[in-house]
């Protein structure tokens, strides 16, 4: 009497099941993954505010000045080399000393460096 050999292949209920399985993991992943990539960006604003206010508070102690133009810091020449803009916001034109620093944002709202 002839056997045939043994194979191991998935039967098409347990296809089903794979594919099901599949969607519903990825349908609960998207969303936390999202959630991380807005909290990434809501931390580079941050950033960046904390890094115009140490730059900022700097010129004012060196200069000797109450207000110094966004443009003054960020520059090829100027301390600050670039911002990096990562979600559309707005950073103010005008910074003044012993003020805190606000910034638009799309998707957050109004972040300054108080938060």
């Amino acid at each position: 009497m002839y056997k045939k050999p043994y194979t191991s292949a998935y039967t098409f209920v347990e296809a089903i099941i794979l594919i099901v399985a599949f969607f519903i993991v990825l349908a609960v992943s998207v969303p936390i993954v999202s959630h991380l990539k807005d909290a990434r960006i809501e931390i580079r604003i941050k950033k960046n505010i904390k890094l115009l206010k140490h730059y900022s508070d700097s010129y004012f102690e060196e200069n000797e000045v109450l207000q110094v133009s966004l443009y003054e810091l960020v520059g090829p020449k100027n301390p600050i080399p670039r911002l990096v803009y990562y979600d559309g916001e707005r950073y103010p034109e005008i910074i003044f000393q012993g003020e805190g620093i606000s910034v638009e944002t799309k998707r957050f709202g109004v972040l300054s460096s108080e938060d």
